[in-house]
């Protein structure tokens, strides 16, 4: 064997080895998004966000690291929306950017594959030293420069995809869980105080809790011996609004009606010793 043919074979098998090695490192990099994105935006509607990060999770050094990175945010979410977003596409573009870097690396090493092979066979032509060994490489180094080509822009793609069709997903569900879980707001209540038939006084508040008696810590002071010192308390959740009889010697009425504890809608009369209390809410 020439040196010339030695030469031949030292750069098609070189190239030859550098683009199948590339081809492995995209391959164990890919993931196929038309099949995990769906998955990823099921979960995601469904409010499993640490489902999705899981999923993610099995498929590291992908470019659903990126979504991964997004879901470690999004899944400790607060009801702030611009600082939630941010921060999940910062966590996004930061991964993305790293996957699409290493990437690109691997292409241009599978294009230096491709020359290597070429340079190889052009040495081969220079000289007219072809054998069956260098056409079979050939062959393989064609199939592999295709199949590069092929996968050029699919790390880009992939994070385009997901960056376009999943996080907007991610955002939007852990957005509506942390309204969901953000503690109600008490509402707006009005008691209207009235005596013998005579209103008294028009009372506000816009608090969690609201005790009634007649000491003077209380909220809502109604000053008569009817009335025990600490007398009711209403809880005012903004999902509901109930009061409570706090063991008073002449008890709470609401709308006719003793109760210990009860819930109130707009309009509903409570009766405290000699005190009725005409309930607004949203006044």
């Amino acid at each position: 064997m020439t040196a010339g043919l030695i030469a031949c074979y030292t750069l098609t098998g070189a190239g030859l080895g550098l683009l199948a090695w590339t081809l492995l490192r995209l391959s164990a990099m890919g993931v196929d998004e038309m099949t995990a994105n769906p998955q990823l935006i099921e979960l995601a509607k469904t409010g499993d966000i640490e489902r999705a990060r899981t999923l993610c999770s099995a498929a590291p050094g992908t470019y659903l690291d990126a979504v991964r990175d997004a879901c470690a945010i999004v899944s400790g979410a607060t009801p702030s929306r611009e600082p939630l977003d941010a921060a999940a596409q910062s966590a996004f573009d930061t991964t993305a950017s790293a996957f699409v870097r290493r990437w690109s690396k691997a292409i241009g090493r599978g294009w230096l594959g491709g020359l290597l092979v070429l340079a190889g066979y052009a040495l081969a032509l220079s000289r007219g030293g072809f054998t069956i060994g260098l056409v079979i490489v050939g062959i393989l180094g064609t199939l592999g420069v295709v199949r590069l080509f092929m996968l050029r822009d699919a790390g880009t793609r992939a994070i385009s995809s997901a960056r376009a069709d999943v996080l907007p997903v991610l955002l939007d569900a852990a957005h509506s869980a942390a309204q969901a879980s953000r503690p109600s707001e008490p509402r707006a209540l009005v008691f209207r105080v009235s005596r013998d038939g005579k209103e008294i006084e028009s009372r506000p508040f816009c608090q969690d809790t609201i005790k009634i008696g007649r000491i003077t810590s209380s909220h809502l002071i109604l000053d008569h011996s009817s009335v025990s010192r600490l007398h009711a308390r209403v809880e005012n959740t903004g999902d509901s609004i109930e009061i409570i009889d706090l063991g008073s010697s002449s008890g709470t009425f609401v709308n006719g009606q003793r109760v210990n504890k009860a819930k109130l809608s707009d309009g509903d009369t409570i009766e405290i010793g000699t005190f009725q209390l005409k309930l607004a809410i949203g006044a």
